[in-house]
């Protein structure tokens, strides 16, 4: 039994006491979906807008310190991811389960996600080595599936059958990494911190109970504050907060230099110090995940839930007077209030959708974007790419990309504001993706991860 994917739909068991669980039929936890499907297409929305030179206010992500409601968009995935951790896992978990088995699953499914992540930072500029190395790694991560797993009944024959096909796959991934050009490949980004945060978050969450869970996540919050503003930053001087000469700056240049994100060169918005307090992210979703296998009152539930959101946004921000908010160092006060602002959205999506029930008609989108949530930002992110790469003689006769050829011909000549245009063509891809996905969602085609 694999535990369900990021992108799939998770279930709630009812008539939980305590933290135990009670033999009783599962029910959806249709509010997860929902949440995640609203992420997404937020994701998509504003990653995705005609022209980056004209977008409304919100739409963008602030320009330092700041926060915006682009800026909520992340942190809510890990959020989730950590909601998601605990309602797939715990069952298990607690019956005792091989947890050497559920690491390797939750391995496996890291390495897919960072190795999805790798893909589209490259794509399309990959040479044949590149082509090998997604190639290799696909056949060795298909190999090592769980339904591969050895059964004593299987005819040796088909057994060493097995073996090679995997020993051919990382000879593939090993020979290009001899010759595969990643001199400038960046090796952070959106889908490698997803990956990394959920290792480590699921790691924690297996090997620890809820209060040792609460505890890490806050101290990785006061000792990631405690080294950006107390540390001081080799070569430059006292500790700071501004772009290129802060303590994870330093640390991604340090290490990273060359594989960063080629708008900021010297650091990475999604970098490696501060991975440590986006894992109290996902943290935070998984003591979520406690709370709703509670047996109280669903009414309760949400009251609790818009309380702890209220006081987390509260102490974001006072702490940001300190330790102001920044989505690209994932500062502490940003965590806490974001994660407060996760409470209170999903406790008012849970008791429309799970407590009233209210409106069929408005969750399927965001539930179509939900279930194959993975899917849809990766797939629509290499169309973007497409779009932006791929030549054709425009509407005044010069040779422009496919994505200006249709933005100039269809968008801007019906609106005199170009943020409206622009805003239009986001909207209009978020329905194309919506349509394409609604063909899988009807199909009931949930693509794990």
């Amino acid at each position: 039994m694999q535990t369900p994917p990021l992108g799939s739909h998770v279930e709630l068991k009812k008539g939980v006491k305590g933290l135990s669980m009670q033999n009783e039929k599962p029910e959806r936890l249709i509010a997860l979906d929902v949440f995640r499907g609203l992420t997404i297409a937020g994701m998509v929305l504003v990653n995705n807008p005609g022209t980056w030179s004209n977008i409304y206010s919100p739409l963008k992500h602030a320009s330092w310190h700041g926060c915006t409601p682009t800026d909520w968009i992340f942190p809510f995935f890990l959020f989730i991811v950590g909601v998601a951790i605990t309602l797939s896992l715990n069952k298990r978990k607690e019956r005792g389960d091989n947890q050497w088995q559920l690491l390797r699953q939750i391995m496996r499914r890291s390495i897919t996600i960072f190795l999805l992540g790798l893909c589209l930072a490259g794509f399309p500029y990959f040479d044949r080595f590149g082509l090998m190395f997604i190639a290799g790694t696909a056949l060795a991560l298909w190999m090592t599936q769980p339904k591969w797993q050895d059964d004593p009944g299987e005819p040796i024959n088909h057994r060493c059958d097995r073996y090679a096909l995997l020993t051919i796959g990382l000879v593939l991934v090993a020979g290009s990494f001899y010759s595969f050009d990643t001199s400038n490949l960046r090796i952070p980004g959106v889908l490698q911190r997803i990956a990394v945060v959920y290792f480590f978050a699921a790691w924690i969450f297996l090997k620890t109970g809820i209060k040792t869970q609460a505890t890490i996540a806050a101290l990785l919050l006061l000792v990631y504050w405690a080294m950006m503003t107390l540390i001081p930053v080799p070569g430059i001087g006292e500790s700071n907060l501004e772009q290129k000469t802060n303590l994870a700056a330093w640390l991604d240049n340090r290490l990273l230099g060359g594989h960063l994100w080629r708008h900021s060169v010297v650091w990475d918005p999604e970098g490696i110090l501060s991975t440590l307090p986006a894992i109290s992210t996902a943290l935070l979703g998984i003591l979520l995940g406690h709370f709703l296998r509670l047996e109280w009152s669903r009414g309760k539930q949400v009251v609790v839930m818009l309380a702890a959101g209220g006081a987390g946004i509260a102490l974001g921000l006072l702490w940001d007077m300190w330790f102001p908010f920044n989505k690209s160092l994932w500062t502490s006060s940003y965590v806490v209030y974001t994660g407060g602002l996760a409470f209170v959205l999903f406790a008012v999506i849970f008791w429309l959708v799970d407590v009233k029930q209210w409106g069929r008609w408005w969750t399927t989108p965001f539930l179509v974007y939900g279930t194959n949530s993975i899917t849809v930002f990766f797939l629509s992110g290499i169309m973007a790419r497409l779009l932006g790469i791929i030549r054709v003689i425009g509407c005044t006769g010069e040779v422009v990309s496919l994505k200006t050829c249709l933005y100039d011909g269809w968008f801007t000549p019906f609106f005199t504001d170009g943020v409206n245009a622009s805003l239009a063509w986001a909207l209009c891809y978020v329905l194309l993706w919506l349509g394409l996905m609604w063909i899988l969602y009807a199909r009931k085609i949930f693509i794990k991860v």
